[in-house]
């Protein structure tokens, strides 16, 4: 029997469809990265290089340690659906998947770089689909070290009561930090958005359908 694990960003994107690779929290789009990048004095191009699927605050600790609280993550994340989720795209098949999941009654948790006030304004912005208890969502603030650290999907397994329980785990993932964490787990690792070393690629992920009653 199956149970999913979904990366960060299984839902929306902040990029275009031809800017393909996922950043981090603070990477959301072109305009969030500059506008970061004015605050704490560093180029858009070296928060990019060095947020893939990582989490905004392990990203400024290298970058810009001084602006490294979760107090200033947390308000620069928050307000990025607001100025710029009208870029947001969704990962092609990701919201009828999720939707699948649920009328199968498959239990799923979300996994995320992302602190829980940005979770929650995509929620409101964008209706972003979430697990249906509070405790399936491990966010950014949740574990001490961050993907591609394996912690955050090892507590998504514990937290869907998987610890002592022979399943399947499958990681959906779109960042080549997440999918580190994922297979450092010892999980089945989906890309859902390139060949970034994961167990398999999806580029539709309405394609993937529910298996053996699992």
């Amino acid at each position: 029997m199956r149970r999913f694990l979904t990366g960060s960003s299984l839902t929306w994107t902040g990029r275009s469809s031809t800017q393909q690779k996922r950043s981090s929290s603070i990477g959301q789009s072109k305009r969030s990265l500059e506008t970061v990048g004015k605050r704490i004095n560093v180029n858009p191009r070296v928060i990019l290089e060095m947020s893939h699927g990582r989490r905004s605050l392990d990203v400024l600790q290298v970058i810009a340690p001084d602006f490294a609280t979760w107090d200033f993550v947390r308000s620069i994340e928050s307000v990025i659906p607001v100025n710029h989720g009208h870029l947001a795209k969704e990962i092609p098949g990701a919201i009828d998947f999720l939707s699948a999941l649920a009328a199968h009654s498959v239990p799923w948790a979300l996994v995320t770089s992302s602190t829980l006030p940005l979770v929650q304004q995509w929620r409101e912005t964008r209706n972003l689909a979430l697990p249906t208890a509070p405790k399936l969502l491990v966010t950014a603030e949740s574990v001490e070290n961050g993907k591609p650290d394996p912690a955050a999907y090892v507590l998504g397994r514990e937290r869907l009561g998987l610890v002592d329980e022979q399943f399947d785990i499958l990681v959906i993932e779109d960042s080549p930090a997440g999918i580190a964490a994922g297979k450092a787990a010892g999980y089945c690792v989906v890309d859902a958005r390139l060949d970034l070393a994961g167990s398999a690629v999806a580029e539709d992920l309405a394609k993937y359908e529910r298996e053996g009653g699992g």
